[in-house]
């Protein structure tokens, strides 16, 4: 009798415990997809934004810049609360700041209401970040040692938020007013804040002592430094080539601006192809975290010779189905960085670490991607040979990463 009531006691702790990770799994799918949503309202709502404020889209773009400026120090303030913190209260905070930064530009106008607005925006979208990257691995059930997995399931919600919300803004602002939309949004931004209070049965994660997390010991780490390099030159590439396949193909290739829309959907839906498939192989093979490296490499290298290629294609059919592979390849790149990076958290302190590989990589966003575009322009360049030397910066910086780790 007493062996069977401490079974039916495991059986009972047992679905307690899938009942809270489903919980947390649907409250890190939920959470994600705001997260990419936050990334990408600010540019999705320019035009309307610079048609309320009376002003020229070019100079309301150059104060969207703000957003990624105010990202760098918000990421590495939330990377280490979410490791102080934890996640719940981090999904509290990123949902208020954000939703009080949404309807901050329905209400308030002049420059620096609209900046203030736009550092509110970053720093929930940070708070949100962090917190569910530090959430994926145990959300998922795939565990550390299968990292990648969940990394890359994760981001594919990222990615969604982040496509699907320049659509959801067109069809907000063509059914109601710009100040209703902006308050629909802001709402929008307090559901992780709800779900975090609601979800109180779910696990914590994070550093394992109540000890502040050290940050030295982060930026002490070769891997994440190598990692953050990585990313300064992932960061700006995929915003080329984002922008770029619109020029490409129907300047070089003679695309129809139809057929050019059709390829350049295409290649997001490879991208995001592309992460399923990489969480799909190595969850069902579970490969562990020693591939991690191996992978990324493998990926920077072949993504760096579709591009590449793609120069010396003379088919526009070849071409079209070069961008489509291009994306295949770019999709997993970074949910992969990022597992290699958690991986290398010193005390479990995966906020932090995440928050300074996603810093430095920032400053490709920022700094790098500006710069290159100039060139590029003075060049009168359009061909993905001009992009090719970012790849090749990518994969020597993935192969020092292979080798260092």
């Amino acid at each position: 009798m007493i062996s069977l009531g401490v079974a039916a006691g495991r059986v009972a702790d047992n679905e307690v415990a899938m009942t809270s990770l489903s919980s947390l799994a649907a409250v890190t799918c939920i959470a994600a997809f705001i997260f990419g949503m936050l990334l990408a309202l600010p540019g999705s709502l320019k035009p309307k934004l610079a048609q309320q404020l009376a002003m020229r889209e070019g100079r309301v773009g150059g104060f969207l810049a703000a957003l990624q400026f105010a990202l760098i120090p918000s990421i590495l303030l939330g990377g280490y609360l979410s490791d102080l913190l934890g996640w719940r209260p981090m999904l509290i905070i990123g949902g208020l700041l954000a939703a009080v930064g949404v309807v901050g530009l329905a209400l308030r106008r002049g420059t620096l209401a609209l900046v203030g607005c736009m550092v509110l925006i970053a720093a929930g979208a940070a708070c949100l970040g962090t917190a569910v990257v530090v959430m994926m691995p145990t959300a998922f059930d795939f565990g550390m040692r299968q990292i990648i997995g969940a990394m890359n399931l994760g981001f594919v919600f990222v990615a969604l938020g982040a496509l699907m919300t320049p659509t959801l803004a067109d069809l907000l602002l063509r059914t109601i007013d710009f100040r209703k939309t902006l308050a629909v949004l802001s709402l929008v931004c307090l559901v992780p804040s709800l779900l975090a209070v609601l979800s109180s049965h779910s696990p914590e994660i994070g550093a394992d002592s109540a000890e502040r997390p050290d940050v030295s010991s982060v930026l002490h780490s070769l891997p994440i430094l190598l990692a953050g390099l990585a990313f300064l030159f992932y960061a700006p590439l995929e915003l080329a080539i984002s922008n770029w396949g619109s020029t490409y193909l129907p300047v070089v290739q003679g695309y129809s601006e139809r057929r050019s829309a059709w390829v350049m959907w295409s290649f997001w839906v490879a991208f995001l192809t592309g992460r399923v498939l990489t969480a799909i192989m190595f969850h069902s093979r579970h490969l562990d975290m020693t591939w991690a490296p191996a992978a990324f490499f493998v990926l920077a290298l072949l993504a760096a010779f579709v591009l590449g290629s793609l120069g010396g294609l003379g088919r526009p059919r070849s071409a079209g189905w070069g961008v489509m592979a291009l994306g295949l390849m770019l999709g997993p790149l970074f949910p992969t960085l990022v597992a290699v990076v958690l991986s290398e958290a010193p005390n479990h302190e995966y906020g932090t670490a995440y928050g300074a590989m996603f810093a430095i990589g920032s400053l490709g966003s920022v700094v790098l991607a500006p710069v290159y575009s100039v060139w590029r322009q003075g060049k009168n360049a359009m061909g993905p040979l001009v992009l090719t030397p970012l790849a090749v910066l990518l994969v020597v910086a993935s192969l020092a990463l292979l080798g260092f780790r």
